[in-house]
């Protein structure tokens, strides 16, 4: 999704031409004022409409540039992909928005903003969430007594409210934050939705140079287990501040403490070098046909840090083979990098395990299937361990 002001396709008069005519100028007779004032004129039918007028003032915004149609710009530029055409169909299907046969992305997207804006934001929540991510996992110091509830609305709009007075006292703005909760199987995913720092463009016009400023939104993902409380952070802004204050507020919030959380000691290599190939099996996984290890990075004691990276292939084949320096007991893993060949789908997803408390997954809606076979692998921890073990590592 684009951060910065730089239409990659609803700007493109290609693109605007596959809107249908009449969807495309009710969108335009909402700021018809701007649009008139910059020189455009309303047709009445297609063949004498300016597209490259239109395509030229939607590349180059100026002051007078109305936010509600920046917003939706963000929003219709997003979806104007072919990949999401069928996610819009389904929208359009359930909005009753009537889509011809040979619609296009931008038509879709466009008729869906037309009849319901809201229902694209959330769709944008949804496929934020999606997006691959890098999760930082953090463990309560103090484990629950019972599973945390995380569709309460009250708690939520306490989070919500801390979290956007936290944004406004660090530029960010105020009343910009909503966040959205999802359940998939035994995790809870919660996007979080709010204003990002300003940012200014510039444009030139008739040989005067100008400049405008505009908040663009940021999505911060995080992945919850209600029975355990551990947290995985993805943050749009990697600061160490933010991620303390979103702790800080959860904590207080789920945990009755601020300084509830700690980071978790997660994950562990031991199955590498204790199981060898028998820890990349999965036959006992439902939706996995295959895993193997493609990439690692350790150290032992005397040697300097190893990086075998051989994308594609299976460095347990490449051991046997005598081309990869074998594992022993005393080999400390920094990083693994697994191919999962998931169920009915052709190209393999990569999971990456950094340290003891950072994922990488391509999609979250692969994490429960994943988690799944890390956890009777052995790589994913006991919750009790993991507890056991952050008081070692912290000791």
């Amino acid at each position: 999704m684009p951060r910065k002001f730089t239409l990659k396709r609803y700007a493109d008069q290609g693109s605007l031409r596959r809107v249908r005519f009449g969807l495309l100028t009710d969108l335009l007779a909402l700021h018809k004022a701007f649009f008139e004032k910059r020189g455009l004129a309303f047709t009445a039918t297609p063949d004498a409409f300016d597209y490259d007028g239109l395509a030229a003032i939607l590349r180059e915004p100026g002051r007078d540039t109305p936010d509600d149609l920046i917003d939706a710009l963000f929003l219709l530029d997003d979806f104007s992909a072919p990949v999401y055409s069928d996610k819009l169909a389904e929208l359009a299907k359930s909005l009753g928005v009537d889509l011809p046969e040979d619609f296009t992305p931008e038509d879709a997207a466009t008729a869906i903003y037309l009849a319901d804006s809201d229902a694209l934001r959330d769709l944008q929540f949804t496929t934020e969430t999606r997006s691959p991510r890098k999760y930082d996992f953090f463990a309560p110091r103090k484990p629950p007594e019972r599973p945390l509830t995380m569709n309460s609305e009250a708690v939520m709009d306490l989070v919500s409210g801390d979290l956007d007075k936290w944004f406004s006292e660090y530029g960010k703005g105020r009343g910009n934050v909503s966040i959205q909760t999802s359940m998939d199987g035994a995790t809870c995913f919660v996007t979080v939705r709010h204003g990002g720092n300003y940012k200014r463009a510039s444009q030139i016009d008739t040989g005067q140079l100008s400049t405008f400023a505009y908040r663009p939104p940021e999505y911060d993902v995080l992945l919850f287990d209600p029975a355990t409380g551990m947290v995985g952070l993805n943050l749009a802004n990697k600061s160490k501040r933010q991620q303390a204050a979103f702790l800080r507020i959860l904590g207080r919030h789920f945990l009755g403490i601020d300084n509830a959380y700690e980071p978790a000691v997660r994950h562990s290599f031991e199955p590498l070098w204790r199981d060898g190939p028998a820890s990349m099996r999965c036959d006992d996984v439902a939706g996995l046909d295959r895993a193997r290890v493609s990439e690692w990075e350790w150290q032992r004691m005397g040697v300097k840090m190893v990086r075998t990276v051989n994308a594609g292939v299976d460095l347990f084949a490449e051991i046997e083979a005598g081309t990869v320096v074998p594992l022993t007991e005393d080999t400390q893993f920094t990083m693994a990098k697994f191919e999962l060949k998931f169920a009915n789908h052709q190209q393999p997803r990569i999971v990456t395990l950094r340290g003891n408390n950072t994922a990488e997954y391509m999609r979250d809606e692969d994490a429960p299937v994943v988690e799944d076979w890390l956890s009777r692998r052995g790589f994913l921890l006991p919750p009790r361990k993991r507890t056991q073990e952050a008081r070692i590592n912290v000791a």
